[in-house]
């Protein structure tokens, strides 16, 4: 009986400090139209303490076939901006700490395969 009090202790105090994460609390798109593509911004408010909110920023692009991939996640990150250098190349305006940064990513835009490139900037 000790040992069932004890694990419903853990798994309330673990859930308490660490947070579950679900769906994310927030969602923001950045529209590219001259490319066709969408930066989509997925923020997760992660409830506990001890473990800051994490950010995952996916590229997808339009049309029949179009898959979400990830470019950028990390803790407390905020997109500030994203500017089209041009039709294929984009800079995301961010503040944060990041754990995965993809800077060419492949999307189907309306059937046919499209090469992103993204770059990052903390100035800005």
């Amino acid at each position: 009986m000790n040992w069932l009090i004890l694990a419903v202790s853990y798994v309330m105090l673990c859930s308490a400090l660490f947070g579950c994460t679900g769906a994310p609390g927030e969602v923001k798109r950045f529209e590219i139209p001259a490319s066709s593509v969408t930066y989509i911004e997925e923020i997760y408010f992660n409830g506990g303490a001890a473990v800051a909110d994490n950010t995952k920023v996916y590229v997808t692009g339009k049309g029949a076939g179009a898959e979400r991939r990830l470019v950028l996640s990390g803790s407390n990150l905020e997109i500030k901006t994203i500017t089209p250098i041009d039709a294929t190349k984009n800079i995301i305006c961010f503040s944060g700490i990041t754990d995965t940064y993809v800077n060419e990513t492949v999307v189907q835009v309306n059937g046919r395969s499209v090469k992103v490139i993204s770059r990052l900037n903390e100035d800005c």
